[in-house]
Parts: C-alpha cells; sequence; structure tokens
C-alpha cells in the first residue's frame, strides 16, 4: 500500500463569502455575483447623472448584466471623460469576469487621476492578486495601507501575501489588525491559525480554530479544519468526530469525506476508505491520488481484479501515467499474470526512461518467465539509473523521484 505523508500546500478554509470593510464617507460599498467590489462615489462632486449611472450599473452587474453595466459606463464616459469613479467601476466588473488585464488596466488609470484614493489602490491591488502578481500587489495594497490603515481588507490581503512570501512574523501582524479591525470572525481567526501551522506550531492555532468552531458552529469548514489539526496531532478519534461533524452539516462536503477516506486509509481501515473513497469519486471521478487509494485499499482487502479495472478506468480518461501502470504491474505480478506484468511495465519504461522502478519490476517478470539475459538487462539498468540519480542528487539536491503516489491528508487547513 502507498505511504500517505502530510502534505504542504493546501491553504486554510474559509467561508466562501469573505466580508470586506470598505466603509468611509465619500464611498459606496457593494456586492458583485459574490465578490464585493469598491468604487467610491464622491457626494457633491459627481455630475447627477454619473452617480446615478454608478449605482444602475452596480444593479445591472448583481443580475450579471455585465454588458449592458459596460456600455452604461462608457456612455458617461463619452459625456464626461475619464472620471476616476467610471473607471475604477470598470474596474470592478472586469475584475468580476476575470478579465484581469483589463481590470488592471481601469484600475491603473484610476489611481494616476486619483492617487490619493485608499479604493482605488485596494481596487487595482485585488485584481493583481487574483491576477498572480504577487509583487505587484503588494505595492498596490501598501499604497492602500499608508493612505488608510483602517480598512480590514487590505490588512488580510497584506497578510496573505507575506504568508505566501514566508514572512511569517508580518502575516501576523497584519491578520492580528485584521482581527483588531473586524472583530472576531471566521476567516480571521483561521488566517492567524494557518501562520502557526506553516512553523508547525500546532499548539499555537488550536486556539484559533477552537474558537472559529465556537462563533461559526454551523460552518463545515471550521469542523473540517479542527480535524486537520487532530490528525496531526495524532488523535484519530477526535479527527474522525471533528470530520463526521462537518459532515453533519454538509453532508456533501468533499473535503471532508476525502479527508475521512485518507484517514482511515492511512491507519489502514480499507473496509470505511472504500467506503468514502466511493463517494469521492461519485463527485470527482477523476481524482487520481483518490483512485490510487481505493485500488491500493481494494488490493489489501483481496479485490486485485477490481483494483486493477478501478485504474485502468483512470488511465483510459487520464492518458498514460507511469504510476498507475506501474500500480497495475505490480499487481498482475503478484497475481502472477505475468504477461500483462510485463506490457504494464514496459510501457511504464517507455514514458520516462529515466526513472528506475519500471526496470525493476521489468527484471522480476523477465525472471519469472525463465528469461534470465532479459532480467540482467533490466536489472543492469535499474543499476545504471540510480547510480545516475544519486550523483545527481548529490551535485544539486534534487528529490527523490521515487516517491510513491496516493492520498494525502492536507497539512494546511482550507480556506
Amino acid at each position: 500500500m502507498p505511504s500517505c505523508v502530510i502534505p504542504e500546500g493546501a491553504s486554510p478554509r474559509r467561508s466562501e463569502t469573505r466580508a470586506r470593510v470598505l466603509r468611509s464617507t465619500w464611498w459606496v460599498l457593494w456586492m458583485i455575483a459574490g465578490l464585493i467590489l469598491t468604487v467610491p462615489v464622491r457626494a457633491g462632486e459627481l455630475p447627477d447623472d454619473v452617480a446615478a449611472s454608478l449605482t444602475q450599473s452596480r444593479e445591472l452587474a448583481a443580475e450579471q448584466q455585465y454588458n449592458a453595466a459596460i456600455l452604461l459606463l462608457e456612455g458617461q464616459r463619452t459625456l464626461h471623460g475619464d472620471l476616476p469613479e467610471l473607471l475604477a467601476a470598470l474596474g470592478s466588473i472586469y475584475r468580476e469576469l476575470r478579465l484581469w488585464d483589463e481590470s488592471i488596466r481601469f484600475y491603473r488609470r484610476a489611481t494616476r487621476l486619483d492617487p490619493g484614493s485608499a479604493e482605488f489602490w485596494a481596487g487595482l491591488g485585488g485584481a493583481y492578486f487574483e491576477a498572480h502578481q504577487p509583487d505587484s500587489s503588494r505595492v498596490a495594497f501598501l499604497a492602500a495601507w499608508r493612505l488608510d490603515a483602517t480598512r480590514a481588507e487590505t490588512a488580510g490581503y497584506l497578510g496573505e501575501l507575506a504568508l505566501e512570501a514566508g514572512d511569517l512574523a508580518h502575516a501576523r501582524e497584519y491578520f492580528l489588525r485584521r482581527l483588531e479591525l473586524e472583530g472576531e470572525n471566521f476567516d480571521a481567526l483561521t488566517d492567524l491559525a494557518v501562520v502557526h501551522e506553516r512553523s508547525s506550531d500546532w499548539a499555537s492555532a488550536r486556539p484559533y480554530l477552537e474558537r472559529a468552531v465556537e462563533l461559526a458552529p454551523e460552518l463545515p469548514e471550521a469542523h473540517y479544519n479542527l480535524a486537520i489539526l487532530e490528525a496531526n496531532n495524532g488523535r484519530f478519534h477526535e479527527a474522525v468526530v471533528e470530520a463526521n461533524r462537518a459532515l453533519e452539516r454538509d453532508p456533501e462536503y468533499l473535503d471532508a469525506l476525502r479527508f475521512l477516506a485518507v484517514l482511515y486509509f492511512e491507519n489502514q481501515v480499507c473496509d470505511e476508505a472504500v467506503r468514502y473513497f466511493e463517494q469521492v469519486l461519485l463527485v470527482d471521478p477523476l481524482d487520481r491520488e483518490v483512485r490510487i487509494g481505493l485500488a491500493s485499499c481494494l488490493h489489501s482487502l483481496g479485490e486485485t481484479d477490481r483494483a486493477v479495472l478501478e485504474l485502468k478506468t483512470l488511465i483510459n480518461h487520464l492518458g498514460e501515467d507511469y504510476d498507475l501502470l506501474l500500480i497495475v504491474a505490480d499487481f498482475r505480478l503478484e497475481q502472477n499474470q505475468l504477461d500483462e506484468a510485463l506490457e504494464m511495465a514496459s510501457r511504464a519504461a517507455a514514458l520516462d526512461v529515466q526513472r528506475p522502478d519500471a526496470h525493476y519490476l521489468l527484471g522480476l517478470t523477465y525472471r519469472k518467465l525463465g528469461l534470465e539475459d532479459q532480467a540482467l538487462r533490466e536489472f543492469q539498468t535499474l543499476d545504471d539509473l540510480r547510480e545516475a540519480e544519486r550523483v545527481a542528487k548529490s551535485q544539486d539536491g534534487a528529490a527523490d523521484p521515487l516517491s510513491e503516489p496516493g492520498p494525502t491528508i492536507p497539512t494546511p487547513f482550507s480556506r
């Protein structure tokens, strides 16, 4: 059975709707399709028809009539020129449409016309953030923060940028500031827990996650995060209980179903693992790691033919895959179905000539077939590849390419 290790890279699960505190005397807050987008309206400065058009464009965008909203705003630009409010409104709409380049273009023009607007800089920072341009996003959000250090959203983004850059001290500082500005809520508490998780300080993460459950007991994410914490602390029972509490709140919560499948898989409780793996695959049939876990469990339970069928199903959908072919070859070799073992191992070896493990299985298969010369050639190739790998690792510290595939429990919490 493939060993399952706790991976890196997942982030803490937040509620799907994120609170954004973006109020000031001069600015108006509105939401477009779940994402809160801000465009300032300066009472007494904007012509009445512009203010009315901004309001109408927000209503159109909320109804997902984006084209009509864009044309309405463009009509106002024709009449009044490039007012920064109009440009920011267009930037917000294009941000919602995930047209990052367009959003950035309009927000940048808005900040050039009104560089003293924290709203415009924050909008630009958000567009850069979602376009995966962290350096530009940080510059824009820092400009917004210098103009207005009371914006919880800006503090949250700066914390996330620091977190992703590995600057845990500044991440914690910004997240604490966000907590002060917003008050306790699920997202802010989870962010602070993530900072401690990144330094493997599970004890310090616990109070934030437990408080998040107290504040939002109805959120499956809150219980799921506690389940991850308990699993990483080696508390199997508590992890199972919290994951099931998440499922009580949302029986189709895929992360919790996957978590329980992997948790039982890691602890070699395959009867339970199979049940949860199958539920995950009903929703996401192409989840590679889950299907490998299911096949491994079925093999352990003596259902090797069914395990092979699961793996071949995935190969048919995803195409040739070194690890999947190798697992099938290994299972068939164990069953003494040598022709299929030879075919699968040969296909794997042809896919990646630098990886040695297919040659090991080929050598064993040829030996079982009584073809000793071919077996010795494969074992020699195996030795040559392992030596080349050893030399390469000693020169540049390359990662071990032979890590076994399989499903894993996320170390960080889902955000």
